[in-house]
């Protein structure tokens, strides 16, 4: 599989009309990826690196890099139907290349194969809460 990545601009509504129909489409990640069901697409003007990744046509993932205060946050989501092939860790690496900034994510405990990504990648949990940890990657 060769992953081809684009950047998303808010200003591009093709963009963010395919954007919200995967995010539609992948009802089984989502339930863990609650970024947009909280907020509005128009938070994308807000984030350092916003990019959908595809398999030939196919969008089979989703990345971003939120600044919020002094944090900036992790977000990845994986097409419901390419979940374990890899897609994930190769969304990460894309994501911790683009910045030499410290990066922290939100992941709930349930969510054993995401951890052990984000473990994999050099994240540590911060913080565990009732329904999630916090985890960072220090890259200084």
């Amino acid at each position: 599989m060769t992953l081809v990545k684009k950047n998303i601009s808010y200003n591009d509504c093709s963009f963010l009309i395919e954007l919200d129909e995967f995010i539609k489409n992948n009802t089984i990640g989502t339930t863990t990826f609650r970024y947009f069901s909280k907020r509005p697409y128009s938070v994308i003007k807000n984030h350092i690196y916003t990019c959908m990744y595809y398999d030939g046509d196919k969008c089979v993932g989703y990345g971003h890099l939120d600044k919020e205060g002094e944090n900036i946050w992790l977000g990845v989501l994986v097409s419901d139907t390419e979940t374990g092939k890899k897609i994930g860790g190769k969304i990460v690496d894309d994501l911790i290349m683009s910045t030499n900034l410290e990066i922290s994510l939100s992941v709930d405990v349930s969510n054993n194969r995401a951890i052990h990504i984000y473990e994999k990648k050099g994240f540590i949990i911060t913080n565990t809460y009732t329904t999630h940890h916090t985890m960072k990657l220090n890259k200084v």
